[in-house]
């Protein structure tokens, strides 16, 4: 029988294809059941909830992994005699530990691997959390009741988009906020759960970019913007990055004695502050013991989070939600979820903003335009609206390389907070630091480590994620793409930035097993299990692009800002270059790498490059 029929009808052949699909994942699953000896319960709930958290991705990349699978499926007769599908639970556990073993099928262990991850997810959360209906409590607009014509559209309501526009509502000006992702309070969604995940980033959680490394990244996509799903820790960009950016992209007025009053403003208003004495994290103290045992520089990074007076651990994150944003509603400010914006076309009066809101594209105008779209929205928006040329040539992120750690002692709990240490003793070259490391974290940064994964189960409370973050000398490119709705991200490592990896994993190594750690688990794919200073020599001097995980969440400089045409997008204070009131506030107008968290640093200069277009106005 053929893998596909010829149809006349394309709505035939997709069902064709979702099946021969289907077909797949049920017998992945049954096989992933039966391997761990879990039973079938919930069978079906996780094979949808795969199936659906997969078509979040580009479409480019969806129709690959189902095109793929659906080759690996039939062409394992060729060494089997059957397909994968029509296989017993033995048969196919015999296949996928084949495939897992052998050397020479990279693409099709990193195709097991990326289904290992999404059934991980959908497993430890599939009918633990209740799917809720979305509660609209910022949509205080429809499309039927907004204006035609406002004085400010607002093309995201994160940190870069969430301050200008408060600001301009809080002077009189008619605004308007539109956002793609919705809005979700905290009773829906916990935090750091597979179920923030696929409802609060973009593309669940499984964008990808394509180079001479995969990289995954990821961004927010709600009400909020990535204010709401990251974990608020909050930094000031070093005074040396600071000056280069004057001197390199011609940036007026952004040294720190400038900036220095934004970042106290925004400190202000979102509570940043310190853990209370005495409930500092477990893992992240591990981080710090470390580090000081070496003899290296450890900081406690201040988080935005408000506590109670009490001097206890309860309170809250001072998300744009919490803060902003809530301002700008209490002041009549209008805010349109679930409405991408597609593209703009300037008109007598200002700018037409093509929006695509419940699959149908809608036009409202305005007088100006603030972009605040992120990193690769906002590139993407003038590219198709063929505003820049420079748009997206120059997107740069901090390339993140992870480890698990095995500890004697529990260092970890349904309760831990957010770790807030980091090793600072090789900056700028390389960042070390705690990341979130809940069941489910964990088992998917095992993953390269396939026989331990059990591990986590077992011993979790004894383990965490630890990250070490460069700042790389590669860039990358955001492009428009011709039929997808989606942009090809691509990113390429120079040979620097592969060695500089290599040995911040090494130094991240050693410092682990000076805290007591008995196994290091790195994200290599079946690379050596780290127990002793002497298997350090066994880590690569230079990491290999096809066997070592590679992540960033932070994106930016896709539209740097700055006074030199020639590499800038925007001017110093976020105004399109060559364009009339249209302007840019977000990360991508970062000019380059800030070697820590940059949200703080957009903030400052959202705040101040609003005053500018105040005073202007």
């Amino acid at each position: 029988m053929p893998i596909f029929r010829i149809s006349s009808e394309p709505r035939q052949y997709l069902k064709m294809f979702k099946k021969k699909y289907m077909e797949f994942l049920n017998r992945f699953v049954e096989y992933k059941i039966n391997e761990s000896n879990n039973g079938i319960k919930k069978f079906s709930s996780i094979t949808n909830n795969m199936y659906k958290h997969h078509l979040q991705m580009p479409d480019y990349f969806s129709i690959s992994i189902r095109f793929l699978s659906i080759l690996l499926n039939y062409s394992i007769i060729i060494l089997f005699g059957k397909k994968f599908s029509t296989s017993n639970a033995e048969d196919a556990i015999t296949i996928m530990n084949y495939f897992r073993s052998y050397k020479r099928f990279i693409f099709i262990k990193n195709l097991i691997k990326f289904h290992d991850s999404l059934f991980i997810m959908a497993e430890t959360e599939c009918g633990l959390i209740e799917e809720k209906k979305i509660i609209d409590n910022y949509q205080n607009k429809t499309l039927q009741k907004i204006n035609t014509y406002y004085d400010y559209i607002v093309t995201g309501s994160g940190p870069g988009g969430a301050i200008p526009a408060s600001l301009l509502k809080e002077k009189g000006f008619n605004v308007l906020i539109l956002d793609k992702g919705q809005d979700y309070s905290n009773e829906e969604v916990h935090s750091f759960s597979y179920n923030e995940m696929r409802k609060m980033y973009n593309h669940g959680g499984l964008s990808l970019s394509v180079g001479n490394q995969i990289i995954n990244y990821v961004e927010g996509s709600c009400v909020g913007g990535g204010s709401e799903i990251n974990s608020g820790l909050y930094h000031q960009t070093p005074e040396n990055i600071l000056k280069k950016w004057a001197e390199k992209y011609s940036l007026i007025e952004s040294d720190y004695p400038k900036l220095s009053k934004y970042y106290k403003d925004v400190e202000e208003r979102l509570c940043v502050s310190y853990y209370p004495d005495g409930e500092l994290p477990g893992a992240s103290l591990k981080l710090a013991q470390g580090a000081k045992s070496l003899g290296w520089q450890v900081n406690e990074i201040p988080r935005w989070y408000k506590y109670e007076k009490d001097g206890s651990t309860d309170g809250k994150k001072m998300t744009m939600s919490e803060t902003y944003l809530r301002e700008y509603l209490l002041n009549g400010g209008e805010l349109l979820a679930g409405s991408s914006v597609d593209r703009l076309k300037q008109t007598t009066n200002g700018w037409e903003v093509c929006i695509e809101n419940n699959r149908r594209k809608h036009y409202i105008k305005s007088k100006n335009v603030i972009l605040s779209a992120g990193a690769i929205g906002t590139p993407l928006i003038l590219q198709r609206s063929g505003l820049s040329k420079l748009a997206g040539k120059k997107l740069q992120m901090h390339p993140t390389i992870k480890v698990v750690a095995l500890f004697k002692e529990h260092i970890n709990s349904e309760k831990m907070g957010v770790p807030v240490h980091q090793v600072k003793e090789f900056s700028p070259d390389f960042t070390f630091g705690c990341s979130i490391s809940s069941p489910t974290y964990l088992r998917v940064a095992m993953l390269d480590h396939y026989k331990h994964i059990r591990l986590v189960d077992e011993q979790w409370h004894k383990m965490a994620v630890f990250y070490a973050m460069i700042i790389p000398q590669g860039t990358g490119k955001v492009r428009k793409m011709p039929i997808f709705k989606d942009p090809l991200i691509s990113y390429n490592l120079t040979h620097e930035d592969r060695k500089t990896l290599a040995e911040a994993l090494k130094k991240l190594c050693e410092l682990l097993l000076a805290a007591g750690a008995q196994t290091i688990f790195p994200s290599i794919h079946n690379g050596p299990l780290i127990k002793n200073v002497s298997n350090l020599i066994e880590l690569p001097d230079q990491i290999n692009s096809s066997k070592t995980s590679i992540m960033s969440v932070h994106m930016f400089s896709s539209c740097p800002m700055g006074e030199d045409r020639d590499i800038c997008v925007v001017d110093s204070y976020g105004k399109v270059h060559g364009q009339k009131n249209l302007w840019v506030s977000d990360a991508s107008m970062i000019p380059s790498a800030t070697g820590v968290n940059p949200q703080g640093t957009i903030m400052a200069f959202a705040k101040r490059n609003a005053e500018k277009i105040i005073a202007e106005a």
